[in-house]
């Protein structure tokens, strides 16, 4: 049994399963990890941009409320992308994968953006459908990739490149 920490939480390959536990905490930790920083400037921000848009100067205020806007439509259609897949197919949702309908593994390389993701490809007879896993951002993420290649290759499961245009 081999465990791998993703960005959101652990990817654990068994003789006969691949479990996924992945949640909001775990992502926020391995958020956390890459930078102490990170998680208090944002907080600040928030609370400032907030502060300035129901109380500050009139240029200010609607570049706040501005920042607000953007924030959110950014989260929902964030979160749409991530739910949309997750509603159409039920191998998008799964949380343990049988081996033997693992077909293979592709990772992203993700960009500035976006952070690096595994593509588990699975087809248990009778639907096909991919399992998506995020890393973590930057070079946390690097070395999480390097571990998930090696327990895949270690499984017999093979990982390569996704193909540019996933």
């Amino acid at each position: 049994m081999r465990s791998i920490e993703v960005g959101a939480g652990v990817v654990t390959i068994t003789d006969e399963t691949i479990q996924l536990d992945l949640g909001l905490f775990g992502g926020i930790k391995r958020f956390h990890e890459q930078s102490k920083y990170i998680i208090p400037i944002l907080i600040i921000a928030t609370i400032s941009t907030v502060h300035e848009a129901v109380f500050g100067s009139s240029p200010l205020r609607e570049f706040s409320q501005f920042a607000i806007i953007l924030g959110i439509l950014t989260f929902t259609f964030y979160t749409l992308d991530r739910l949309l897949p997750r509603i159409w197919n039920n191998i998008g949702l799964a949380t343990e994968l049988r081996r033997t309908d693992v077909k293979q593994v592709e990772y992203t390389a993700g960009g500035r953006l976006l952070p690096r993701r595994l593509r588990i490809i699975v087809d248990d007879g009778k639907t096909t459908g991919v399992r998506l896993v995020s890393l973590s951002y930057r070079q946390l993420g690097e070395q999480q990739l390097a571990d998930a290649k090696q327990a895949f290759e270690d499984a017999g499961i093979t990982i390569v490149p996704a193909p540019e245009e996933s």
